[in-house]
């Protein structure tokens, strides 16, 4: 872990530096936690409050953090190894003693940590809109059940560790940031069109399929991982070291 954890240092500063990325990631985090709230002040001022809307609310709960989380750990991700290298620091990485395992995790995990800084504050600020909005309403349900709690978190590791794993991948095979974000959206294009899908449709997918499914993912994960791991050592250098 300190390998992984001076990875994950370094990349938090290269953020912090970056005024661009750092601008992104707090308008997207403010408008993230805001909207819900937004939501449920409009629909107490304005008396347009209906149990369905309240149901929407918490069906979108379940989606919403994540698709934001997703998207913005893959820009990060998409831009890792394919960013060093545009920036001429690759070489510099790569002539370190930390091991190419820990460089990768590393910048894993710190697109993880990102897209958890963006997942949990919009999906706390989606539960406390629905308790406003029930009780206005005079709903009487159980909310968040413990169902729901595990569904939302199996959802969010699995798909979020998946999709940075596939595209932290790419950014290493890849020479340019551009390819690197079009692999990004190319793999984002689909879950982000789903999502709109069931939103829009008011599609309800029962808490105990969405486990069934996320434990599917996180196992695909697990093993993406654990094979990238096993090939990625001779990899890194020769992609790193190439001109």
């Amino acid at each position: 872990m300190g390998g992984a954890g001076i990875i994950i240092a370094k990349e938090l500063v290269h953020i912090v530096k970056n005024k661009s990325l750092l601008a992104q990631l707090i308008f997207i985090l403010v408008f993230s936690v805001a909207f819900p709230q937004i939501f449920a002040y409009s629909m107490i001022n304005y008396e347009r409050i209906t149990p369905q809307k309240v149901f929407t609310l918490i069906e979108l709960g379940k989606y919403y953090p994540l698709m934001i989380g997703v998207l913005f750990a893959a820009i990060l991700a998409g831009e890792s190894f394919a960013g060093e290298r545009e920036r001429k620091t690759i070489e510099i990485l790569a002539a370190t003693p930390l091991s190419a395992k820990s460089i990768f995790i590393g910048k894993l995990l710190f697109s993880i940590f990102i897209a958890l800084l963006l997942e949990i504050p919009t999906f706390m600020s989606f539960t406390c809109a629905v308790y406003h909005l029930k009780d206005a309403v005079q709903l009487n349900i159980e909310f968040p059940t413990s169902t729901y709690l595990l569904a939302c978190t199996l959802s969010s590791w699995s798909l979020t560790i998946l999709v940075t794993t596939v595209v932290i991948t790419a950014s290493l095979l890849v020479k340019t940031k551009a390819a690197a974000s079009t692999f990004a959206f190319t793999v984002l294009l689909p879950i982000a069109l789903l999502i709109t899908a069931v939103s829009l449709y008011n599609i309800t997918i029962s808490d105990e399929l969405i486990i069934t499914i996320s434990v599917l993912f996180l196992i695909v994960s697990v093993i993406v991982l654990l094979l990238m791991l096993k090939h990625i050592s001779k990899e890194l250098m020769i992609l790193g070291l190439r001109k």
